[in-house]
């Protein structure tokens, strides 16, 4: 059962709400159950410092609400996997509060596997074919409870032409 979860917002047009997706999940070998979060955070930028910084603030917000609603139904021992757009990133000139959050929470990145595969590449692509190393990533995957991440890559082939995206899909064999 897929659940979802309307977060945090500014006050301002309700279009502008995020919602997150949950659910639980159990491995058919072990039975060991675990968590599978997908976010997608609020996408706007400012070029006035204070403005991004707010908006900031609130990707924070989002990302802990999303995280305690979670944590709160999850069993000792079940593991959390955490991703999506998080619309921030670790150069960003306001922060990247919420890939800090979950980091102080106990996530592991995935980024941080053993073989990484196109990670000096931004995961977002704007629709482009062509795209200069820059390692901005705005799209994560976030496990808490394990740190044994073997793959991570970035995808940076286009694998289904009728459903484009503006980001690159991101995959990450993770051991529970």
């Amino acid at each position: 059962l897929i659940r979802s979860l309307k977060v945090v917002a500014l006050g301002d047009s309700e279009s502008l709400r995020r919602s997150a997706a949950y659910a639980k999940f159990a491995d058919r070998k072990t039975g060991k159950r675990f968590w599978v979060v997908s976010v997608h955070l609020d996408d706007r930028h400012s070029g006035s410092l204070s403005t991004e910084r707010s908006y900031n603030r609130l990707r924070g917000a989002q990302a802990r609400a999303v995280y305690l609603k979670v944590n709160g139904l999850a069993k000792a021992g079940e593991e959390i996997i955490y991703a999506g757009d998080f619309n921030s990133w670790a150069t960003n000139r306001a922060g990247d509060a919420p890939h800090q959050y979950l980091v102080g929470q106990g996530f592991y990145d995935s980024a941080k596997a053993t073989t990484r595969i196109n990670i000096k590449y931004p995961t977002v692509n704007h629709f482009q074919t062509t795209l200069s190393a820059k390692s901005i990533r705005l799209d994560y995957v976030m496990i808490k409870g394990s740190k044994r991440v073997l793959r991570y890559e970035n995808v940076m082939k286009r694998v289904d032409s009728s459903r484009p995206s503006d980001h690159n899909l991101v995959v990450s064999d993770v051991i529970l």
